[in-house]
């Protein structure tokens, strides 16, 4: 595989009330990026809201290279009994429209490519 810094982008609207849009944002932004940045595979993440459309929303996360990104997807499976994936199924079924998920490489700039410490 080839070596090079990896992004996930999530883009999803919220379709609910006002309060629980506040409720989603204050989990999402408190528990859930930080229980999934808490794991070994993720460098960092952003979260950013739409200027022109307020619930509309963009997540990033940063990987250091394809391995890490499948291993974070290879451990999917063994989390779906966390509570964090649990809430995570209940917005995403009952409050979140138009979800995509892509994942992409960087190309340009070139420069130093940073690598997971395996143990």
């Amino acid at each position: 595989m080839q070596k090079g810094r990896i992004f996930r982008l999530l883009s999803y609207r919220f379709k609910g009330t006002p309060e629980e849009e506040k409720e989603f944002n204050e989990w999402y932004n408190k528990t859930h990026i930080v229980h999934a940045l808490s794991e070994d595979e993720y460098l960092d993440g952003y979260r950013y809201q739409d200027i022109e459309d307020p619930h509309e929303y963009l997540t990033v996360y940063y990987f250091a290279s394809e391995e890490s990104f499948h291993r974070m997807r290879a451990n999917l499976g063994k989390s779906m009994e966390s509570e964090n994936t649990k809430q995570w199924l209940y917005w995403s079924k009952n409050y979140l429209e138009g979800y995509s998920a892509k994942t992409y490489r960087q190309l340009y700039p070139e420069g130093p490519v940073v690598e997971i410490e395996s143990e």
